[in-house]
């Protein structure tokens, strides 16, 4: 019975964040990676307990409905009704689930292109270029390679390129983007300032890839996020250095 307890405790904790993103999808403070992440976990609950339905009526069908010997005549067939009550649960099932999916996948999409204005968000103009990317603050700070933001602010990237196209990608913060010339294509994303440091307090790094083939040195075309404390970031932004 330990062990039955816990393994209901478990999934319910593991499903309580995606009902809590359901109510707050919409929501000023919910970061656009956690979002993401909690509509790719309800797509996965959904896919495992769909399998687990699948797999076990496969299983359980032949038991329950192999062929017996009977003492029936030869020729004869028994007529027998659908189940109208469990054809019925299936059907509000499957619109339930495809209802719920399709809300919460619209719901996430709005959030996304619903960035914050650069009125109180930083707005940077990425620029890509064989083979890395360049960065544009906008008091004309210009830096390649190396993005620097301040920790609990919304970070607005408007992203072009310079020449072939290519995709801006920071994985961890669960952004992606094409980077085509003549065409900017905006995304955004916030890092809360629990994030994990690294080396420095309060300091956290991650790594900018391109996810275009975009010539011979696209596997080399990568970058850094470097995410620093306000006052640490105030300082850098009107520093010359880079």
């Amino acid at each position: 019975m330990k062990i039955l307890s816990r393994l209901i405790n478990g999934i319910g904790s593991s499903t309580r964040p995606v009902l809590e993103t359901l109510s707050v999808a919409f929501a000023s403070v919910a970061e656009p990676a956690a979002t993401y992440q909690s509509l790719f976990n309800l797509y996965l609950i959904f896919a495992i307990v769909a399998g687990s339905i699948t797999i076990g009526s496969l299983i359980l069908f032949p038991i329950l409905y192999r062929k017996r010997g009977t003492a029936e005549e030869p020729g004869t067939e028994r007529k027998e009704r659908g189940n109208l009550k469990v054809i019925g649960l299936v059907v509000v099932l499957m619109v339930a689930t495809l209802s719920t999916t399709a809300y919460a996948s619209f719901s996430v999409k709005d959030f996304y292109l619903r960035h914050p204005d650069c009125k109180t968000a930083i707005c940077v103009q990425v620029e890509a270029f064989q083979w890395a990317w360049n960065f544009t603050y906008p008091n004309g700070k210009n830096v390649v390679g190396l993005l620097r933001v301040p920790q609990d602010t919304p970070i607005v990237l408007n992203v072009t390129s310079n020449d072939v196209f290519h995709s801006f990608s920071i994985q961890s913060m669960r952004i992606k983007t094409d980077a085509i010339r003549g065409r900017y294509n905006v995304i955004w994303f916030n890092v809360p300032g629990t994030c994990p440091s690294n080396g420095k307090s309060g300091y956290c790094e991650y790594r900018i890839q391109c996810f275009e083939l975009c010539g011979l040195g696209h596997a080399f075309m990568t970058g850094r996020l470097i995410v620093m404390p306000p006052t640490d970031f105030s300082t850098y932004y009107n520093s010359s250095g880079p």
